[in-house]
């Protein structure tokens, strides 16, 4: 059993993991400034936290996280700052915010103590017992928002780092760690009242009214107050009539990794049995861990709360994306309805032709090949369930507990959740996008042909394609339903890109980011967008369009070249048919990837 904050000297014997250094460039700036400090290294990996989840080590500033006990889930999406992972991994962030006050907090030296303030051994072990609830009350005065995590957090603590003896030293150690919580503000009075009549019935309410002034008057301790520490320590076991330098009963042992006089085997003290309280401290322990398991439904409560509010910012923001691209839409394809489209009605048009060879095997390769994408739309199925994750369901939760109290068999649902599953195939949806700005002049040419390419490869399978052109304003070249009978070359000679009215156009054309099915973007640009709005736009579009199982590739025709993220398909010096097979994969691989996400 290892333990959360390590007193004493000690070796490093632990780096992190070379695929979790992202992580661990995360966890030292969260713990940093929690601790208000600069100096704390994260160690993050399968060896780290001296066989804890996660510990401190004040010796060396290193705050450890062990990856192979506490899940971060895929290492790519661990995301500190966001609430919602916060919230999915609720074990990480109470392990780091509990070190992170023992790092701002707990300065004393366990040798000084002794050595300078007259601590025994004993006296040490209630010291850093009730330092736990006087570090998580400092913690969440100053960060309100680190509760939740702090709760669930000090039930595992309890459970795993500290040992309760069937005494009354035990007794007194679980009012230290469970009561005192209720003045440090992290517990609640009725969620402690089982524990309190527990405690009472081994110690008598006069020694229990005896201890609560002391671990209140520790709580308001300043950190550097290490006479007062050892006066409350002393006063603790005189209440309890024990021996200071008694070493048997210590229930943080595991917390001081060096030797210390005192220690049983060491020095004056000699182990004794104390008054017996048979399973006292396994009822304790038992509680704890039940207590545990009730706050975790209240992460997931609190987790369910914020994806109801995301969802809800997300249908407002999506309300308000589809209102603004009206406007550009209705500039792009004229009336709705008719559209107003007319092939030979764009200013920038220089000549048509009739597609090649080439071309034609092209488009009916493409089209084959997009044939073979696979993607399942995603449906949300409503799911009740008896354990967790979930919203918890209040009426059943108390039909539930009325059960269990009159001794029945519960079987109820107290969980409701909605889960992700596969549908059948929508078709296909397919936006284009090219760039008519001056720096893409040179690839009129490719430009010309790998649109009529992808149009047509879309038509040969019923797809719904919808093309635009983009400078200083927008051009909807191909309205959807409409099918591209020859090739038609245009001038890109415009001084600017309106990426943002063409993004908007074709979503609202197309349906593109709240649609069904598979959808792909290609965009033939340079992404060199000379007006900060627009380059600002592509920066938000791009994990927008992702996020919205849309995938969206850039086509390159010039040697210069901005993605803002994206995957690129180099199409330089490439035939027509060359460039159909690379867009044919790229699309394959990126829907693949993104039919992963569920």
């Amino acid at each position: 059993m290892g333990a959360h904050i390590i007193y004493g000297s000690t070796a490093t014997f632990a780096t992190s993991d070379p695929d979790l250094y992202p992580v661990a460039a995360q966890v030292g700036p969260l713990v940093n400034n929690r601790a208000s400090r600069t100096d704390i290294t994260a160690v993050v990996g399968e060896d780290a936290g001296h066989g804890a989840p996660a510990c401190f080590v004040p010796a060396l500033a290193e705050v450890h996280l062990n990856s192979a006990i506490i899940d971060l889930g895929p290492i790519d999406k661990v995301d500190l700052k966001d609430d919602l992972w916060r919230l999915s991994h609720p074990e990480v962030i109470g392990a780091l915010c509990h070190e992170a006050s023992h790092a701002e907090h707990s300065i004393f030296e366990v040798e000084e103590l002794m050595n300078d303030y007259g601590a025994t051994r004993k006296m040490i072990d209630v010291i850093t017992t009730l330092e736990e609830p006087r570090i998580e009350g400092l913690a969440v005065r100053k960060h309100r928002s680190d509760k939740v995590f702090l709760r669930g957090c000090a039930m595992e603590i309890v459970a795993r780092d500290f040992t309760i003896p069937d005494t009354k030293y035990g007794a007194a150690s679980a009012a230290g760690l469970l009561l005192a919580r209720v003045d440090a503000g992290i517990l609640a009075p009725d969620e402690v009242k089982g524990f309190r009549d527990d405690i009472a019935a081994v110690l008598g309410d006069e020694t229990l009214d005896a201890l609560e002034p002391l671990w209140q008057r520790f709580l308001r301790l300043r950190d550097d107050d290490y006479a007062g520490m050892v006066k409350v320590a002393t006063a603790w076991l005189e209440a309890l009539d024990e021996d200071p330098e008694d070493a048997s009963d210590m229930v943080g042992g595991s917390m001081i990794i060096m030797a210390l006089p005192g220690d049983p085997g060491e020095g004056k003290g000699e182990p004794s049995e104390g008054e017996g309280a048979p399973g006292f401290g396994e009822g304790i322990m038992a509680g704890v861990r039940a207590a545990a398991v009730g706050m975790d439904g209240e992460v997931v409560e609190k987790r369910a709360d914020e994806r109801e509010t995301r969802a809800t910012a997300e249908r407002e923001a999506d309300a308000a994306r589809k209102a603004e691209g009206e406007k550009p839409h209705a500039e792009a394809f004229a009336p709705p309805g008719a559209h107003g489209y007319s092939p030979d009605g764009f200013t920038h048009l220089v000549s048509r032709r009739e597609p090649t060879a080439d071309e034609r095997r092209a488009a009916r390769t493409l089209a084959k090949t997009l044939e073979r994408i696979d993607f399942r739309d995603k449906a949300v199925a409503k799911v009740a369930s008896m354990v967790p994750p979930g919203r918890l369901r209040g009426r059943v939760a108390v039909q539930d507990a009325a059960n269990r109290s009159m001794s029945r068999d519960s079987d109820v649902a107290m969980w409701a959740s909605k889960r992700r599953v596969r549908v059948d195939s929508t078709p296909l949806t397919i936006g284009f996008a090219v760039d008519i700005s001056g720096s893409m002049g040179a690839a009129m040419q490719p430009l010309a042909s790998t649109q009529w390419v992808v149009s047509t490869a879309g038509a040969h399978i019923d797809a719904k394609v919808a093309s635009v052109h983009f400078g200083s304003k927008v051009h909807g070249v191909t309205p959807a339903g409409v099918r591209e009978t020859d090739v038609r070359l245009f001038l890109p000679r415009d001084g600017s890109e309106c990426w943002k009215k063409a993004a908007l156009a074709l979503d609202r054309e197309l349906d593109l980011l709240d649609g069904r099915g598979a959808r792909l973007l290609f965009v033939a640009s340079d992404g060199q967008f000379v007006v900060d709005t627009h380059k600002q736009y592509a920066q938000t579009f791009m994990p927008l369009a992702k996020r919205k199982g849309v995938a969206v590739i850039f086509l390159r025709f010039t040697d210069s070249m901005t993605s803002y993220g994206a995957p690129v398909v180099d199409c330089r010096r490439k035939t027509a048919v060359q460039v159909a097979d690379l867009v044919g994969k790229a699309a394959i691989k990126e829907m693949t990837r993104l039919d992963r996400r569920v």
